[in-house]
């Protein structure tokens, strides 16, 4: 954060390796994988780098580490992020305060000496998005919507029940974001506030981000940007699910209540249709994401389904990374971005 008037302070880092089609799903701060030391020497160098410019703003920074440690510029957004309440809950700042204080001229009210951090916090992006359909956005008018409360506990959205949720924005619908004295009460915290929030009339990303909640290797902190595709890999090898499984939706049902999920076999197989819910128990761990994987698998492997149901229509593999389209659309997608 700079204040165009000499004044440049560091505000620590946010970890943002929870990624899919390069966006960020969860953010947290701070990185469990930084040494105090690390921490240190990039904070400076973020620092001195907006000094450099005279800037005046928040700012971010990112860089990309590597599995030995070393880190590497990548870009600096010139802006407040999506994810600034990680920032805000472990220094205790408001930093939408501190832009209008420096818009207005005034030069900011706080040092490098007076920033401190505390505890931990994390903040989940509740999504109009189906991870089961490659995180396709959608929209449409919502049933219910009743995030979680609390101590620890902060929301930032602009739904409520009975809102439309246009096609034209950023699918964000909502910013969960907890705050506990450390990690794994941080942790334990986000799990139950998502289990208490309940979001109905479009898919959302809310039934991954709890399944994420909830897996060992997210709960060690020692995750990176491969971490949902690798989650999709494990499931595979644990032969989950048992059946190969793609989705799509049902003609006919635009806010995605209602699903079909195909059994994918090898070419030749006959494939039969099952009515389940939005993904199914026998999809296991990441199940949606697993479904897209195998899609891409079947398309490299020249496998095409169909079948015909009444009032559902055919349904193929094509070779678009993975995606399942509807009748007469399209969607593509891509693997999660490397950054940090």
């Amino acid at each position: 954060f700079g204040d165009g008037q000499g004044t440049v302070v560091h505000l620590g880092e946010r970890e943002c390796s929870v990624q899919r089609n390069h966006q960020k799903l969860i953010e947290e701060a701070p990185s469990s994988i930084l040494t105090p030391e690390q921490r240190a020497e990039m904070g400076a160098l973020a620092a001195r780098g907006a000094a450099s410019i005279n800037y005046r703003n928040a700012g971010t920074m990112e860089f990309l580490m590597d599995a030995d440690g070393r880190f590497y510029f990548m870009e600096m957004n010139t802006r407040i992020q999506v994810e600034h309440p990680v920032t805000e809950e472990v220094t205790g700042l408001d930093l939408v305060k501190e832009q209008l204080r420096v818009a207005a001229g005034e030069p900011m009210s706080f040092s490098q000496q007076d920033v401190t951090w505390t505890g931990h916090a994390i903040e989940c992006r509740i999504n109009a998005e189906d991870p089961a359909f490659d995180f396709r956005p959608a929209a449409g008018r919502l049933n219910e919507f009743s995030l979680a409360a609390g101590p620890g506990v902060r929301v930032d959205t602009y739904c409520r029940p009975g809102g439309y949720v246009p096609p034209y924005y950023d699918s964000l619908l909502a910013k969960l974001c907890v705050w506990a004295p450390d990690r794994a009460r941080a942790v334990a915290r986000m799990a139950r506030a998502l289990d208490e929030s309940v979001v109905t009339g479009v898919p959302t990303t809310l039934p991954l981000l709890r399944e994420i909640a909830r897996e060992p290797v997210f709960g060690s902190g020692k995750y990176t940007t491969s971490y949902l595709t690798e989650q999709a890999d494990a499931a595979e090898r644990r032969g989950q699910p048992a059946q190969r499984l793609l989705v799509r939706q049902v003609d006919g049902d635009p806010a995605g209540g209602a699903h079909v999920f195909l059994k994918v076999g090898h070419q030749g197989d006959q494939a039969d249709a099952v009515e389940r819910g939005r993904i199914p128990e026998q999809a296991g761990l990441f199940g949606g994401l697993f479904q897209n994987r195998l899609a891409q698998l079947a398309s490299e492997q020249g496998e095409t389904t169909e079948h015909e149901r009444q009032g559902v229509g055919a349904v193929e593999v094509h070779r678009n990374k993975g995606s399942v389209p509807r009748s007469g659309s399209t969607n593509s997608g891509a693997p999660p971005s490397a950054g940090t």
